[in-house]
Formats: structure tokens, sequence, C-alpha cells
């Protein structure tokens, strides 16, 4: 069973269906519209398509950015985890 999310971008009603368990599915569209709130507030005098483009860029550079983030901390906890490994194993 599915349920249906609507969420009002731009003067336009748009539904989702999600996932019963996707409990962050509300927190996601609150996210897109905050980001399309920001592209309102810095750029004026533009069309609703290219403030959609722009909120998309920016979640896509969010995105990015915390991928990034991501793989260096994954890159470095796999380092000290080889670290200490040597260390115990050079004490047992």
């Amino acid at each position: 069973m599915t349920r249906i999310i609507t969420v009002e971008i731009l003067g336009q009603e748009f539904q989702f269906r999600v996932a019963p368990q996707r409990e962050d599915a509300q927190d996601i569209v609150n996210y897109l519209k905050t980001k399309v709130e920001e592209v309102q507030a810095r750029v004026k005098n533009i069309s609703d398509h290219k403030i959609i483009m722009l909120a998309a860029l920016d979640i896509a550079s969010d995105y990015y950015q915390i991928k990034k983030e991501f793989e260096d901390y994954r890159g470095l906890m796999t380092e000290k985890s080889k670290r200490l490994i040597e260390v115990i194993d050079t004490q047992a």
C-alpha cells in the first residue's frame, strides 16, 4: 500500500506516491520547497521553469558535496581501521 503526499510549488499542486515506510518523504518535500523559496528570494523576474531548474541545480550541488564528504570520511576511516588492525596484529 502506498500513501500520497501533496505539495504545492509555485502555485501548482503535485501529488507523489510513496511507500508507507518512507518516513522522511515529507522532509524531502519540505527540502524541495525550501530550495525553491531560496531561489525565488535570490533571483527575481525569472520564469517558474528556471526557478525549478536552479533549485534542482542547488539540490544536485548539495548532493555532490555530501557525497564527496562521505567518500572522504570513508577513506579516512578505512585508513584508520587498517592502522588499528596493524597495531593489534603487532601486539598479538
